[in-house]
Parts: C-alpha cells; structure tokens; sequence
C-alpha cells in the first residue's frame, strides 16, 4: 500500500491520483491524504514526479487497529528504524491527524533506547515538529529510508517510510525562469499545469502523447507536457509577442533539460477564428489542455460585480465562437480547459454563461469517481483557487459533442 499526501486543492489531487492509476484499490481517502493498493513501488517511483498535486508518497508499511496499544506501534517504528542504520542513525518521525501520541515523548523514548542499545542515533525533528519537507530532503531519509510518519485514519493507523518528495525548487526555476516580455498577463502554474495534462490523458496512448494549446501564453502547458515526456506540442496565440516568447521558452527548456521535441508547430491564431487553425486541420491531435483566457486582470480596487458582469459578456462571445469553431472542425477528442471566477467581498462569482454554451457543445466528463464521499461542483467541475488572489480557475474535462 501507499498513501499519498495530497495538494492544497485536494479534489484535483485525487482526480489526478486516480486518473494516472486508474487501477488501484482506493483503502482510504480524506481532504489531507489518499492510500491506494494493487501498484508496484517501481511503477510509482516512475510516474510520480510527473504528478502535479501530490506532495509527498509514502510507502505503508504497517497498519494497527486505533485500540492498539501505543507500545506496540513504538517497538513496530523502533525495529524498522534499527533495519535501516548505518554507522549513524538519523531519523525522522512525523504523526497525522487527530493521533493520541505525544511527538516529543515518542521521540525520546526511542532516543533512550536507541542510547541503551549503543546505536549512534539523533532524531531531525526541531522542537519536537513534524518535519518539512526541506529538512527530509537535505538530511537525505528519503534515500536513508528512515522519515517515518504515522497516520490515524478513522479505524486504522498506517505507519510508512517516504519514498518520494515533490521537488519545490524545480517547479520554481521552470515556472520563474520564462521569459515574460510582458507584465500584465496571468501565469498558470505548473503543477496545475501538470495536474491539467494527466486528467487529459488517455492511459491506453503511448508516449507520444500530442497536445494542441490555443491559449498558449507563455507556454506552461507545453513545458510541463515536454518535462512529462510528451514530445508532440503545438500551440497558438492571438498575440505575436506571446508567440515569440512562448517559442523561445520552449526552446530554453528543451535545451537546458535535453528534451526531445520530437514534432511541433506554433501559429498566430486568434481563438475566435479556431476553425481556420492548420493545426487541426492536418495534424492528429489527441487532446486539447489550456488555460482559457481569464479577461482582464483586475486588483482589489477594480473588481467590483459590474466589471465581472461586462468581462463576462466579453468572454461569452469569445467562447461560443471557440466552442463552435471546434464543432466545424468535427473535433472529437478531450478538451481539458480552465476559465474565470472572481472573488468579490468572500463571495465566488462564477462564469455562468460558459455552463450554457458548454451544454450546447461539450458533453461533460467525470472528473471524480462517483463512489467518493468528495464531489465536483453541481456542474462538474474543479475548482483551484491562491489564497489571496481575487481570480480563480474553474477546471472542466469536456468531451467535444
């Protein structure tokens, strides 16, 4: 078994979790992790960096009734601990939800026996914290095999080793290091940009996997799809300068991670006129993934409901021609795809017109398996929101009718 500790918006981590193992016996299931079975480690450990929404994996190693008694669970973590030594033992150890341990007895009590047994030993944990991530990394326990975690679920508790860690600064230095010839423009992120692709793919195709971005920007999807492995991309934008500058991204970073950029072709397309795009029409595309464009960028000052209702007009046209455009071209495939809702005063306001012409064109897929307690929006979709920022991003998974 293996649980995964799940993003910020854990919807999406899940849809995504599931989706890339679509096999899996689900054991259990909350806001804050997911521990699946019937997947080897190694096909873990060979898909897992590609996952946008996982933070961490961990494989389960024991599971005790929540009536254990704690001494049991202690001399299970202290012969796991004592299997893994070298001349020095340095370990972590970490307690989730609602967990009758107290961390710093724990550790102490292994720390004492540790010293009774002669074991050269120290525990990572600061101020007898649960470690971060940071610390995991830089003191190597992921290789060491000895950052433990103890989980309480509502019937069982699941000990485990972390076998994999979301790797922070590499999503920093691709997301930072573009080119961005322009200010005011929206960044999608790469790990939603990551999280967006896998919900698009089809298990059964192999790797060459092709993507087409109309709203192409600044080239996120791409990169990630590249770093995915996916060696086929074609993109477009209205906008010449996001051309040249998401062409010169894409190149940077096949370039600096000696990626192969088996086929590509990028085009100065306006998406209202998607129905002339020559990427559709001659090449074999196998799904659509793009951030939609999300209108103006507004502040806390600008936002107000008359400007979301005048945005929204404008997008609404917009969309209808997009959406119709893709119905000329009998394009049938997965269109994966976010689009605007603005925070006012605490309050969502949603894109409501888009549900309309979604209806008239797009058949809706399931983004969550039915059997979860966990459920979409009433319209299907996911949602992903910064804390702080005044506009989110409303994801859906569309089947063109």
């Amino acid at each position: 078994m293996f649980w995964f500790e799940l993003g910020r918006e854990f919807k999406l981590s899940i849809a995504e979790i599931l989706t890339v193992f679509p096999f899996v016996k689900i054991v259990y299931i909350d806001e804050k992790i997911c521990i699946i079975d019937g997947v080897k480690k190694e096909v873990i450990l060979e898909k897992v960096s590609n996952l946008g929404g996982t933070i961490k994996v961990f494989e389960v190693q024991k599971s005790f009734l929540n009536n254990s008694k704690i001494a049991d669970i202690w001399t299970y973590i202290k012969d796991f601990l004592l299997s893994k030594r070298e001349w020095k033992l340095s370990y972590g150890l970490s307690v989730f939800w609602k967990s009758p341990i107290e961390l710093k007895k724990f550790l102490m009590n292994l720390k004492h026996a540790f010293r009774e047994m002669w074991v050269n030993s120290r525990f990572i944990n600061q101020d007898f914290k649960n470690l971060s991530s940071a610390q995991i990394i830089g003191e190597k326990l992921v290789k060491k095999e000895t950052d433990i975690s103890l989980v309480y679920s509502e019937e069982n508790s699941f000990i485990g080793n972390t076998i994999w860690i979301q790797d922070i600064e590499a999503y920093g230095k691709r997301d930072y290091g573009k080119i961005r010839d322009m200010e005011n423009i929206g960044m999608l992120p790469p790990k939603l940009a990551q999280m967006m692709i896998n919900l698009s793919r089809d298990t059964s195709i192999g790797s060459v996997f092709r993507i087409y971005d109309p709203f192409v920007g600044l080239g996120t999807v791409l990169i990630e799809s590249l770093h995915m492995g996916n060696n086929s991309v074609f993109w477009s934008d209205y906008n010449p300068e996001m051309v040249i500058s998401s062409r010169k991204n894409i190149s940077d970073t096949a370039q600096e991670f000696s990626l192969d950029i088996i086929k590509y072709e990028i085009i100065e397309l306006d998406a209202n006129d998607i129905a002339t795009s020559s990427i559709l029409k001659n090449q074999s595309i196998d799904a659509i993934v793009t951030e939609g464009y999300l209108g103006k960028l507004f502040n806390a000052r600008t936002l107000d409901l008359d400007s979301i209702h005048s945005e929204r007009k404008l997008l609404a046209s917009m969309y209808e021609n997009f959406f119709s455009g893709l119905k000329k071209l009998h394009f049938l495939w997965t269109v994966v795809i976010s689009f605007p809702f603005w925070e006012v005063q605490k309050k969502y306001h949603y894109f409501e017109e888009i549900y309309q012409i979604i209806e008239k064109y797009c058949t809706i897929e399931s983004i969550l398996l039915p059997t979860l307690s966990f459920k979409p929006t009433k319209v299907g979709s996911l949602l992903y929101k910064r804390p702080n920022q005044i506009v989110g991003r409303e994801i859906f998974k569309l089947r063109m009718k």
